[in-house]
């Protein structure tokens, strides 16, 4: 009897011992999950202020965009409104001046009407001097190219050797010495063919035109020409033509 009792005392401490290992271990338990909890709940509150400032900052950028979009209305708004009393007043102008533009016509056809004969003649004479200008432009233009043609004529006669032969395209023209003279001979002379522009009267020589004959080109087409002959340093004869 004495035996049992003491296998049954030593069971239940064993017992009480086992269970005292596993409320220790639930305890343990409990302290990490008091410790996670802890955790967690520092993430928590740490997640929630930093949700807070990022709302607020969210915030007050959209109240400040929200303030610079009612600004940018409110000077559009502006500027319409302006643009609006421009263009009301730059239609009030316009009228004025048509307005204005009416009675001048009107004035200027009532004065017509109580002086139309000598505006008739005033049209008629302005008429007639402008017809004069215009003849008297193309006898001066006229008596220009006589006087070009003498000025050459004269030259030509004091000069030793003569051209021969048509300035137009296709054609060619030659110098040839006179025959009343005794002129240099040309292997002792230098030659060269020149274009002279209109505008400054600059001489353009032409490349390759050293020969006592030349063939205008298209480019020579409303040109003035020119040949000179230099012998012994100084020119001999010089001779101006305009090709076409």
């Amino acid at each position: 009897m004495a035996g049992r009792n003491k296998e049954d005392v030593e069971k239940a401490i064993s017992m009480v011992e086992a269970l005292a290992v596993k409320l220790t271990q639930k305890e343990g338990e409990l302290i990490q999950e008091k410790f996670e909890v802890k955790k967690l709940a520092n993430f928590l509150r740490q997640a929630s202020e930093d949700a807070n400032k990022l709302v607020n900052q969210e915030k007050s950028f959209a109240c400040a965009e929200i303030e610079s979009a009612r600004a940018v209305v409110q000077r559009i708004g502006e500027a319409l409104d302006e643009e609006e009393r421009d263009a009301q007043n730059s239609k009030n102008q316009a009228a004025g001046v048509e307005e204005l533009v009416e009675e001048v016509q009107e004035a200027r056809r009532i004065k017509l009407l109580h002086q139309p004969s000598k505006v008739i003649d005033m049209e008629h004479e302005l008429r007639a001097l402008r017809n004069q200008i215009r003849e008297k432009s193309i006898v001066s233009v006229k008596l220009q190219k006589e006087l070009a043609k003498s000025k050459r004529a004269e030259q030509n006669k004091l000069a030793p050797y003569v051209l021969d032969g048509s300035e137009t395209l296709g054609s060619s023209l030659q110098l040839k010495p006179r025959s009343d003279g005794s002129p240099t001979p040309f292997p002792k002379c230098s030659v060269q063919w020149y274009r002279v522009s209109s505008e400054d009267s600059q001489n353009e020589v032409i490349s390759g035109a050293n020969k006592t004959f030349y063939a205008p080109e298209p480019f020579d087409v409303g040109r003035v020409l020119q040949v000179d002959i230099v012998s012994n340093g100084q020119k001999s004869h010089r001779d101006n033509f305009r090709s076409h």
